[in-house]
C-alpha cells in the first residue's frame, strides 16, 4: 500500500468507493429508485422547510402586529374619548384603562403597554414601572406623532426602560399613533411585544405542518415505491420476453442461414450436373447422329441416279447438308472449351471469337482492361448466354451491328450483346424470349440459378438487346 509524505493512504477512499458501489449494485432496482428520490427529495425539503419557516414568520409577524395594532385601538380609543391627551389622565380613566388593558393582555404576548401625550409625556404605564408626567427624549414618539408606526428593540439603557427588568430578551417596541375616528391625533401608544412567545406558537403551527407535510409525502413515496416495484416486475417480465425472442429471431436467422447455404450448394451442383449433361449431350450428337449423317452424305455422293431423279436427289442433299450444319452447331454449342480459372473477360472473349470464326461475322468487344474472378457457373453463364445471343442476332437481325459491351457497378457486373436489326419473336419489353436451339428462356433461368437476371429489350432506333447482370462475388 502505498502512503502519501503526509502519511494519508489514498486507497481507502478508493476502497470506501468500492465497496459503496458493490452495496449499490447489491440493491434492486426499486430500492435503488427510493435511495435516489430519498437522498433528493429530504435536502430538498430541508431547504424549502426553512425559506418557508423564514418567509412565514416574516409575513405572520407583521400580519400579527397589524391585527394587534386594530384590537388595541378599538379597546384604548372608547376610553380615551375624542380628545388630545395633555397633561396627566384623570384617575377614573387611568384605572378604567388599567383594568381593559390587563384583560386585553391575557394569554397575548404583549408584557407591557405605555400611553404618550400629543406633548411627548408618559401618561400612563401598564406595569406602574416608569414615571409619569416626565419627558422623554424619545424619537420613536416623536415619529409616532407625525404618523408613522415605529418598531425598535428594546433598549433596557433608555431613560424610559430604566426602571423596567425581566420583561425579556426579544421584545420590540412598537410605538403606534393614537387617531381619533375623525382622524384627530389624540396620542401614542406603546407596545412591548414578546417575540419569543410569538415565534414559539409560530414555530408550533409550522412544526405541526411539517407533520402533516411529512404525512404526505411518505405516503406519496409509499405509494410511488409501489408503482415502482410493479413496474420492475413488469420490465423483468418483458425483458424475458424480448430474450427470449431473440433467441428465436437468432434461431431463425441461422436456420435461414443454413437453408441459403444448402439451396445455394444444391444449385451449383445443379449448374454442374446441366454443364456435365449438356457436354455428354453435345459429345453423343458429335459422335453419333452427325458422324452418321456424314457417312450417309459420303455414300450418298457415289449414288448414281435417273436424270429424272436429279433435282429431287439434289434437294435431299441440300437437306442432309443443312441438317448435318445444324447439328455440328448444336454440337459445339453445348461442348464447352476449356474453361477452368478462366476470367470472365476471357470467357466472353472466346464466345465472341468462336462465333466470329463459325460465321465470319465481324463483333464489336468493349471490355475494360482487368481480370474479374467470378466462381465458375458464374463464367459459364456468360459464355453460354454470348454465344446463344450471338447466334440469335445472327438468325434474326442478320449479323448487323453486333457489339458485346461489359458495365459494372459495386455490386453487379452487366454484360450486353446487342444487335442493328429487327427484335425477334415475343415480347421483348417484357422480357420473354421466343425458342431458339439452346433457347434465350433457358439462359433465364440458368442465370438465375447463379444469382444473376436476363432480359432483353428493344433499342431506340432499331434493334435488340440482350443483358446478363450477375453479382458480384463477396468472397
Amino acid at each position: 500500500m502505498t502512503v502519501d509524505v503526509d502519511g494519508t493512504r489514498p486507497e481507502i477512499p478508493r476502497r470506501t468507493l468500492s465497496v459503496a458501489m458493490r452495496g449499490w449494485r447489491s440493491l434492486g432496482l426499486t430500492a435503488q429508485f427510493m435511495l435516489l428520490v430519498f437522498l433528493i427529495l429530504v435536502p430538498a425539503f430541508i431547504i424549502s422547510e426553512r425559506m418557508e419557516r423564514f418567509i412565514a414568520k416574516r409575513q405572520l409577524l407583521e400580519s400579527s402586529l397589524a391585527v394587534e395594532e386594530v384590537v388595541l385601538r378599538s379597546e384604548v380609543l372608547p376610553i380615551m374619548g375624542s380628545l388630545p391627551l395633555r397633561g396627566a389622565l384623570p384617575e377614573a380613566t387611568a384605572i378604567a384603562l388599567d383594568n381593559a388593558i390587563h384583560i386585553w393582555m391575557r394569554n397575548r404576548h404583549i408584557v407591557k403597554l405605555k400611553i404618550w401625550s400629543v406633548e411627548g409625556r408618559l401618561l400612563f404605564d401598564s406595569l406602574h414601572a416608569s414615571p409619569l408626567g416626565a419627558p422623554f427624549d424619545e424619537a420613536a414618539v416623536a415619529r409616532a406623532l407625525a404618523g408613522e408606526t415605529v418598531t425598535v428593540e428594546l433598549d433596557p439603557d433608555s431613560a424610559e426602560n430604566l426602571n423596567d427588568v425581566d420583561l425579556g430578551t426579544a421584545i420590540r417596541e412598537v410605538y403606534m399613533p393614537l387617531r381619533a375616528l375623525d382622524g384627530t391625533m389624540l396620542g401614542v401608544v406603546e407596545v412591548y411585544y414578546d417575540f419569543d412567545q410569538l415565534v414559539a406558537r409560530l414555530d408550533a403551527l409550522m412544526n405541526t405542518l411539517d407533520l402533516v407535510r411529512i404525512a404526505v409525502l411518505s405516503a406519496g413515496m409509499l405509494l410511488l415505491a409501489i408503482l415502482v416495484r410493479f413496474a420492475h416486475r413488469r420490465l423483468i417480465l418483458q425483458d424475458g420476453q424480448l430474450r427470449a425472442s431473440l433467441q428465436e429471431s437468432e434461431r431463425l436467422f441461422a436456420e435461414k442461414a443454413r437453408l441459403l447455404d444448402e439451396s445455394e450448394e444444391l444449385r451449383r451442383g445443379a449448374s454442374e450436373a446441366s454443364e456435365t449433361l449438356l457436354n455428354q449431350i453435345g459429345t453423343e450428337l458429335h459422335d453419333g447422329p452427325v458422324q452418321l449423317l456424314s457417312l450417309a452424305a459420303l455414300y450418298r455422293g457415289k449414288i448414281q441416279v435417273a436424270e429424272e431423279d436429279e433435282i429431287r436427289v439434289r434437294k435431299a442433299q441440300d437437306l442432309l447438308d443443312q441438317s448435318l450444319r445444324d447439328l455440328r452447331n448444336i454440337s459445339a454449342g453445348l461442348i464447352l472449351p476449356e474453361l477452368e480459372g478462366a476470367s470472365l473477360e476471357e470467357a466472353v472473349e472466346r464466345a465472341v471469337s468462336s462465333f466470329t470464326r463459325d460465321s465470319g461475322l465481324p463483333v464489336e468487344l468493349q471490355l475494360p482492361p482487368g481480370r474479374t474472378l467470378l466462381p465458375a457457373p458464374q463464367v459459364i453463364v456468360a459464355y453460354r448466354v454470348v454465344c446463344e445471343a450471338l447466334t440469335n442476332a445472327r438468325k434474326h437481325a442478320g449479323g448487323r451491328g453486333l457489339r458485346v459491351t461489359k458495365t459494372e457497378t459495386e455490386r453487379e457486373i452487366a454484360i450486353s450483346i446487342v444487335d442493328a436489326g429487327p427484335c425477334p419473336a415475343g415480347d421483348a419489353a417484357s422480357g420473354a424470349f421466343g425458342h431458339a436451339p439452346l433457347g434465350l428462356i433457358g439462359m433465364q433461368n440458368r442465370a438465375r440459378s447463379c444469382g444473376g437476371q436476363l432480359s432483353m429489350e428493344r433499342v431506340l432506333g432499331g434493334g435488340t438487346r440482350v443483358s446478363l447482370v450477375l453479382p458480384k462475388d463477396d468472397s
